[in-house]
């Protein structure tokens, strides 16, 4: 057995990360503008390579220097990786000043989670946690109703051309795709059907269909008394806690004055849900960075072509655009 005197110590150093958080002598005029804007909405608009992410970062950086709490700072993006990124360079750009009770930067379905979990929703009588579904323990769901449906194809309304395809697991993955991709643009199964006529899709009745039947089980499996947790799909989560902070003042009041001021990156790839969540939590400290023709998540539910006529609806009138592309110009001077 080793002793404890000849234990070697071992210390857990974390690696220093560089930021991307520019110079204050470094920025251009339209970013210096954007660092120092308070008190108003604003919009940024810039293409790829334009320094968006950048500014953001130096942006947050100029506020925590200055003495504002990094608490009541909340910086938005998309992706984890991004998230986690972007935590660990406002970080390395604040390293003494830095101290945060929760993380500065999340997305918007890692916020929407915390909304639906936090204890107020207990306090209103809620009792029930939620947890979010798995992508494959949404399609194991979808496959076992797919089951049923082959056993006793009377009952369903699928049409012939599609039978074959029922036992297959790429039809699940399709069926939950479709569906998931259908809660975030913040359609239902009867919006659906209605939007089926008009644009004459043969297989979007069935399609409905089988979506009713999969939220009525699902809705049914956290119905039962012994069930602590609330299952709830990707899809659906940032939707729910709308509905949340629509109907809970205290729980929309506690959130409004824990961020104070937001930030947003990469607004471009934002749906209709994730903008109403904004909207509802946002004061007039919101800078919201964008690039309205570089959207790639068009497949689940990015809405980049009513982007400005959303924002400007929702009262966001200063706007600063970020004329200069640096990343071309580092490539060519490699």
């Amino acid at each position: 057995m080793v002793s404890p005197k000849n234990t070697p110590e071992i210390k857990l150093i974390r690696t220093a990360y560089k930021s991307d958080a520019i110079a204050t002598d470094d920025l251009n005029e339209q970013q210096k503008a954007v660092v120092n804007h308070r008190s108003t909405k604003l919009l940024v608009l810039g293409k790829g390579g334009s320094g968006k992410t950048s500014t953001l970062i130096s942006a947050i950086t100029n506020r925590i220097s200055n003495g504002e709490d990094p608490n009541s700072i909340l910086a938005i993006t998309y992706g984890r990786s991004s998230a986690s990124k972007l935590r660990d360079q406002i970080a390395a750009a604040n390293p003494k000043a830095h101290t945060v009770n929760e993380p500065i930067a999340r997305t918007f379905h890692s916020l929407a989670f915390m909304i639906l979990n936090d204890p107020i929703n207990i306090s209103a009588g809620e009792n029930k946690k939620y947890v979010l579904l798995s992508g494959a323990e949404q399609d194991a769901q979808i496959r076992e109703l797919l089951a049923q449906d082959i056993k006793d194809l009377s009952k369903t309304s699928w049409p012939k051309e599609l039978i074959p395809a029922l036992a297959t697991r790429g039809f699940a993955k399709e069926l939950r795709e479709f569906i998931n991709r259908a809660t975030e643009r913040g359609s239902s199964p009867d919006e659906l059907l209605a939007a089926s006529k008009k644009h004459q899709q043969k297989y979007w009745p069935a399609i409905c269909d089988f979506w009713r039947r999969y939220k009525a089980v699902s809705a049914l499996k956290d119905l039962t008394p012994s069930n602590s947790i609330i299952r709830i799909d990707p899809s659906e989560i940032v939707i729910e806690a709308v509905e949340k902070l629509e109907s809970n003042q205290i729980l929309l009041e506690k959130y409004r004055k824990l961020f104070k001021v937001i930030y947003v990156d990469e607004f471009q790839e934002s749906d209709k849900a994730q903008r109403k969540l904004l909207q509802l939590l946002s004061g007039d400290e919101l800078v919201i960075f964008a690039d309205p023709d570089s959207a790639v998540g068009r497949f689940r539910g990015a809405d980049p072509e009513n982007l400005l006529t959303d924002l400007e609806d929702s009262g966001i009138k200063n706007k600063i655009t970020l004329p200069t592309v640096y990343r071309n110009v580092r490539k060519k001077m490699l």
